[in-house]
């Protein structure tokens, strides 16, 4: 099927609206065409589409969904856009019913949606309710071909997903999910093709490109390689975000590998909902040069574990494994064990910190008295004066009390 050749079967009419692109660095007005839904269909790599595929190859023992009978291909991936963000939906539906289109979307000539997605679902989803109405799409229509043309869509998609309407509703994990595929498991674009298509600064692509094969890593910690669907079930983009400046900053590569043997049990394990925040914890132990040492030695043995239990499951069908995985978290005997020793060590350091801090007050104290310009005394009023004797009278008091206190022998 080729939509620019069908305008004549009722598929497709013209429009007289255009929508302005950017496609392989010339930019210009296309025409924007009415498709009729049913000879369209959601294209299957685009990222927030990626990860929710990979999940149904799991649980189909690795089939993809057929586009034999494209609606029922449609309905399945419309449930993935749905629960993706099901609040976004509605109010784009709702948005539609009241006002109906009011932006094209993005098509190839076979029909794949390039751009447009949550509109696209909305639509079908309001055809159902009122076909007479909600029978169309309004959108570009290009002449590339996927298979020909797979850069310069991605880059195209890009641009308009994160870059030219710096859209921020992507899940983080599709997001980094899709950086990955994009410039190292596909080579389909570099670092800086990539970073130049959303806009973004080419070091902040290359961090996120890092923090992405820390997730790859931690995949495959779990038996469970380039599963991206796991990482964003577990919403991993916070606590790998947290972490991954201490993995970073370990110049020796042996202690670099056990620290993230230590983060991936953790994660693993999920001793805490909020895995962010017990990152957080993590990683002020890790810095602290008295308690780190004794932290990784306890933590190592958790990890080895952790690391040998889900090994024997490797061999397993992928159900059996995940359910091991499962088991491991946060009731678990192991996982009350990492949060009992990360817990542990955390107290020792706001012990420490508790103890100091009387003697970081006073030593601020001191300084900021000491850089008192007294020269200006001869300046001030009396009024002035005594109210400083008054206060200097009560910094003494204080610190005559504070004195005895502290003499404790």
């Amino acid at each position: 099927m080729n939509l620019l050749t069908d305008e004549v079967s009722g598929l497709v009419e013209r429009t007289e609206m255009t929508r302005k692109l950017t496609i392989a660095g010339k930019t210009k007005p296309y025409p924007v065409y009415r498709v009729r839904l049913d000879a369209l269909f959601y294209n299957d790599q685009n990222d927030r589409i990626a990860t929710w595929l990979e999940e149904y190859r799991s649980e189909h023992n690795g089939q993809d969904i057929s586009r034999d009978d494209i609606e029922a291909y449609n309905d399945q991936i419309e449930k993935f856009i749905v629960a993706s963000n099901p609040e976004k939906i509605e109010q784009t539906e709702n948005n539609i019913k009241l006002v109906d289109q009011r932006e094209a979307g993005i098509t190839l000539s076979d029909g794949r949606v390039v751009d447009g997605n949550r509109r696209f679902t909305c639509l079908r989803r309001l055809n159902r309710k009122n076909p007479a109405k909600f029978g169309f799409f309004e959108t570009v229509i290009l002449t590339e071909n996927m298979e020909r043309d797979a850069k310069h869509i991605k880059m195209l998609e890009l641009m308009v997903q994160h870059g030219e309407e710096a859209r921020v509703d992507y899940d983080p994990i599709d997001r980094l999910a899709g950086l990955y595929n994009d410039v190292v498991r596909n080579k389909l674009l570099t670092a800086d093709e990539y970073a130049k298509s959303i806009n973004q600064p080419l070091k902040e692509v290359n961090k996120d490109l890092e923090i992405a094969q820390l997730m790859v890593e931690y995949l495959d910690f779990i038996q469970h390689p380039f599963q991206f669907y796991i990482a964003r079930k577990e919403k991993l983009d916070g606590p790998l975000r947290e972490i991954y400046p201490i993995i970073k900053s370990e110049k020796d590569e042996d202690e670099q590998e056990d620290v993230k043997q230590i983060i991936f049990s953790n994660l693993a394990l999920a001793p805490k909902a909020d895995m962010t925040r017990y990152m957080r914890k993590i990683k002020k132990i890790l810095k602290d040069k008295r308690q780190r040492r004794e932290f990784v030695e306890k933590q190592m043995d958790i990890a080895e574990t952790v690391a040998d239990q889900i090994s024997d499951s490797k061999d397993a069908q992928e159900k059996v494994r995940f359910e091991k995985l499962e088991s491991m978290k946060r009731e678990s005997a192991l996982a009350r064990e990492a949060l009992q020793t990360t817990d542990k060590y955390d107290e020792r350091i706001r012990a420490t910190a508790n103890r100091e801090q009387a003697a970081h007050v006073l030593d601020k104290a001191i300084d900021a008295i000491a850089e008192l310009d007294t020269n200006i005394f001869s300046k001030l009023s009396e009024t002035q004066l005594q109210d400083i004797r008054g206060k200097a009278d009560e910094l003494i008091e204080l610190l005559n009390d504070l004195k005895g206190k502290a003499d404790v022998h």
